[in-house]
């Protein structure tokens, strides 16, 4: 502030309806016009000359070099990681019209579930909860992915759960890629409302890799049940249902191929199978090896086929082993 006689003071401010680098004051995308003046505070006495009052439009200097790119900031949108974004990626769709959208330097958070009509320009990242798909309906690849969540793995999941959870999309390209992956996928996990599809959904041209870690290593629970030929695919009175997984490989007296858990209810301590037993009438003690060969759970494929992998009561995916290459996956209908 001047504090001497005859001193000069330019002051100036931007003022845009987004936060962005050089605005001062946001105000939304509201408002239609504004009243422009300066408020003088301080001691009495004083006596301030205003030279000029001076408004024009700085617009261009926040526009990118192509005018058919919003950027998402002028709809409201906070790149901090935390602030829920869902509102101002909407507003900015709904306000494209056939624009792309850029998505600045910075986290974005998506509190839910989002659809997207526009096509994306990403130079930040976007971060949305596990249950929330994010769908490109334009956009739909996974390079654009990758861009948007920073990282090939959890581009691929969400890019999966787009699928599942998209109508207009049935295929997913990864072109040509070889994806590290830390950790069993559930398919499940990525679409928890659906219980089958009529049009099935395919993945290819890519290749997946385990990477070597403890996530990949079975797990074992011994639980004594009864089995009926009465209800030959069901299996009762499990002392330990809490802890056997569905999709888990079924051993003991009379299983002399694959047989699986297809769901557990722990309330009445019983558990359906996905293939009768023969020559197993009775009481016995029945290992269930929740399988980690495969790179997604709860599906009705033969995981051992999509891994190349032997599924015995020790089996695991080798990180040297990719689970599958230039195959289409399809993917018919999921467990509950």
């Amino acid at each position: 502030m001047p504090t001497d006689y005859s001193q000069l003071l330019n002051v100036s401010a931007i003022i845009g309806p987004g936060l962005r680098d050089g605005v001062d004051m946001v105000w939304g995308t509201d408002p239609d016009y504004g009243h422009f003046g300066l408020d003088l505070t301080g001691q009495n006495g004083g006596i301030i000359r205003i030279e000029s009052l001076q408004i024009e439009d700085v617009s261009a200097l926040f526009m990118l070099h192509s005018t058919n790119i919003l950027d998402i900031r002028d709809y409201g949108a906070i790149g901090d990681g935390e602030t829920p974004n869902y509102d101002a990626f909407t507003a900015a769709d709904d306000a494209a019209a056939g624009r792309r959208l850029l998505v600045p330097e910075g986290q974005f958070y998506i509190e839910k579930g989002l659809t997207l009509r526009s096509k994306l320009l990403f130079r930040g990242t976007v971060k949305l909860p596990v249950s929330a798909p994010f769908v490109l309906q334009n956009n739909f690849d996974f390079t654009t992915y990758i861009d948007a969540f920073g990282e090939e793995e959890l581009a691929f999941k969400k890019a999966f759960q787009a699928l599942l959870n998209s109508g207009d999309h049935d295929a997913l390209d990864l072109g040509g890629r070889t994806i590290g992956v830390n950790a069993p996928i559930d398919l499940q996990e990525a679409v928890s409302t659906r219980q089958g599809y009529a049009v099935r959904r395919v993945i290819r041209n890519g290749e997946l890799y385990a990477r070597r870690n403890t996530a990949w290593e079975n797990d074992i629970v011994i639980s004594r049940g009864t089995y009926s030929p009465s209800d030959p695919k069901k299996l009762r009175n499990l002392n330990n249902s809490a802890n056997i997984q569905a999709g888990s490989l079924v051993e003991g007296n009379g299983i002399g191929h694959e047989i699986y858990v297809t769901s557990v209810d722990i309330n009445t301590s019983e558990a359906t199978l996905s293939e009768v037993l023969y020559d197993a009438e009775g009481t016995q003690d029945l290992p269930s090896h929740a399988l980690n060969t495969c790179w997604i759970s709860a599906a009705l494929i033969n995981c051992r086929n999509l891994c190349c992998k032997t599924s015995t009561s020790n089996a695991t995916v080798s990180p040297t082993v990719s689970c599958w290459r230039g195959q289409v996956i399809r993917f018919i209908s999921l467990i509950a």
